[in-house]
């Protein structure tokens, strides 16, 4: 049976601004099992950041749900279930990123 880590059903999120509002998610469904190996690809001001700050629990969604390990993602991110790399890809070698991704697939 296939276990979802991350899940969003519905999710969106819409900035209000002085012009108007921007809706940066519109009824975005996922769902990444675990042992994928996921990358979001796109241009410039479609998303892609904003999505992987609603699941870091950095942005509060306006629509929908967003699951981290079956929970909430504040409550996985206050439990400790997050880990986040920044650039860290760019100064470790093959051998200890496959490391790091087996720890973090058990």
């Amino acid at each position: 049976m296939n276990e979802s880590v991350i899940s969003a059903n519905d999710l969106s999120l819409t900035f209000e601004t002085n012009d108007g509002p921007v809706h940066a998610l519109q009824d975005i469904n996922l769902d990444i099992e675990k042992g994928e190996f996921v990358s979001f690809i796109g241009p410039s001001g479609c998303g892609k950041t904003t999505l992987l700050r609603v699941i870091a629990d950095l942005e509060t969604p306006t629509k929908g749900v967003i699951k981290v390990n079956d929970m909430g993602a504040s409550e996985a991110r206050m439990g400790g279930h997050m880990v986040m790399f920044f650039k860290l890809l760019a100064f470790i070698r093959g051998a200890q990123l496959e490391e790091i991704l087996n720890y973090l697939s058990k």
